[in-house]
């Protein structure tokens, strides 16, 4: 009986291990330093509570190139717009694609908005390839 207890014991601090230090994230530099999520809101793609490779983009320079998005402020649409509702959803669909698809390609499995991360002097910014991925991803959707 204690050896069962035992063998249970360890099985699940072994579990716990690497969930304890799953906060960790590869910085720039290829170290591996502690990293605080100051803005869960801000976390576009990922587990804010697991990762272990972290980046930023900036939302904003993002979404001001997306079709749909120019398209709302270029009409000067409102929220009591209907197509305003329409045009936001698709560009929230192309933003989302864009990320998840840097992220997937730049090997990290945490994206959040510059400056909701603390922990590491500099993140990987994939602002530039997400920009760059809005076409493609804007005439699938």
């Amino acid at each position: 009986m204690f050896a069962r207890i035992l063998t249970l014991l360890t099985v699940t601090i072994l579990l716990a291990v690497p969930v304890m230090g799953s906060h960790r994230a590869i910085s720039a530099q290829g170290s591996s330093d502690e990293v605080e999520v100051l803005n869960k809101q801000q976390v576009y793609y990922g587990d804010p509570k697991n990762f272990s490779s972290a980046s930023v983009v900036s939302a904003k320079k993002i979404f001001d190139e997306i079709p749909a998005y120019k398209q709302i402020k270029d009409e000067g649409l409102d929220k009591n717009d209907p197509r305003y509702w329409i045009l936001l959803e698709k560009a929230n669909k192309v933003f989302k694609k864009v990320v998840k698809k840097a992220a997937k390609s730049g090997g990290y499995d945490l994206v959040a908005e510059v400056g909701a991360l603390k922990g590491a002097d500099e993140f990987p910014n994939l602002t530039a390839e997400c920009i760059d991925l809005i076409e493609e991803e804007d005439d699938v959707s």
